[in-house]
Protein backbone atom coordinates (compact mmCIF):
# COMPACT_ATOMS: atom_id res chain seq x y z
CA UNK A 1 0.00 0.00 0.00
CA UNK A 2 1.51 3.48 -1.16
CA UNK A 3 1.78 6.30 1.51
CA UNK A 4 -0.56 8.41 -0.35
CA UNK A 5 -3.28 5.49 -0.19
CA UNK A 6 -2.42 4.52 3.55
CA UNK A 7 -3.00 8.50 4.04
CA UNK A 8 -6.22 8.75 2.67
CA UNK A 9 -7.56 5.40 3.95
CA UNK A 10 -6.37 6.42 7.54
CA UNK A 11 -8.46 9.92 7.03
CA UNK A 12 -10.98 8.30 5.43
CA UNK A 13 -11.62 5.91 8.86
CA UNK A 14 -10.88 9.00 11.33
CA UNK A 15 -13.83 10.70 9.51
CA UNK A 16 -16.48 7.84 8.77
CA UNK A 17 -15.18 4.97 11.15
CA UNK A 18 -18.05 5.43 13.49
CA UNK A 19 -20.06 4.64 10.81
CA UNK A 20 -18.54 1.37 10.09
CA UNK A 21 -18.72 0.95 13.76
CA UNK A 22 -22.38 0.96 13.91
CA UNK A 23 -22.86 -0.94 10.82
CA UNK A 24 -21.39 -4.01 12.76
CA UNK A 25 -23.07 -3.59 15.56
CA UNK A 26 -26.39 -3.36 13.76
CA UNK A 27 -25.30 -6.49 12.33
CA UNK A 28 -24.57 -8.58 15.28
CA UNK A 29 -28.14 -7.11 16.95
CA UNK A 30 -30.15 -8.38 13.66
CA UNK A 31 -28.55 -11.62 13.92
CA UNK A 32 -29.06 -12.40 17.73
CA UNK A 33 -32.27 -11.23 17.18
CA UNK A 34 -34.29 -11.02 13.58
CA UNK A 35 -36.99 -9.25 15.25
CA UNK A 36 -35.20 -6.34 15.67
CA UNK A 37 -35.70 -5.03 12.34
CA UNK A 38 -39.68 -5.51 12.57
CA UNK A 39 -42.28 -2.81 12.42
CA UNK A 40 -43.61 -3.15 16.19
CA UNK A 41 -39.70 -2.49 16.85
CA UNK A 42 -39.27 0.34 15.67
CA UNK A 43 -42.70 1.83 16.83
CA UNK A 44 -41.49 1.08 19.92
CA UNK A 45 -38.22 2.89 19.17
CA UNK A 46 -39.72 5.62 17.83
CA UNK A 47 -41.97 6.51 20.24
CA UNK A 48 -39.31 6.39 23.63
CA UNK A 49 -37.56 9.18 21.64
CA UNK A 50 -40.08 11.06 20.58
CA UNK A 51 -39.70 13.57 23.40
CA UNK A 52 -35.73 14.04 23.30
CA UNK A 53 -36.02 14.35 19.40
CA UNK A 54 -38.36 17.58 20.17
CA UNK A 55 -35.95 18.61 23.17
CA UNK A 56 -33.31 18.48 20.41
CA UNK A 57 -35.20 20.14 17.75
CA UNK A 58 -35.37 23.35 20.32
CA UNK A 59 -32.38 23.22 21.49
CA UNK A 60 -31.10 23.18 17.76
CA UNK A 61 -33.21 26.76 17.49
CA UNK A 62 -31.65 27.93 20.16
CA UNK A 63 -28.28 27.62 18.67
CA UNK A 64 -29.14 28.27 15.11
CA UNK A 65 -30.79 31.58 16.32
CA UNK A 66 -27.51 32.42 18.53
CA UNK A 67 -29.72 32.58 21.78
CA UNK A 68 -31.93 35.80 20.05
CA UNK A 69 -34.87 36.15 22.69
CA UNK A 70 -38.01 35.64 19.99
CA UNK A 71 -40.45 36.65 22.86
CA UNK A 72 -43.26 39.47 22.07
CA UNK A 73 -42.07 41.45 25.20
CA UNK A 74 -38.64 42.26 24.23
CA UNK A 75 -37.66 45.57 23.76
Amino acid sequence: MSALNKKSFLTWLKEGGIYVVLLVLLAIIIFQDPTFLSLLNLSNILTQSSVRIIIALGVAGLIVTQGTDLSAGVR
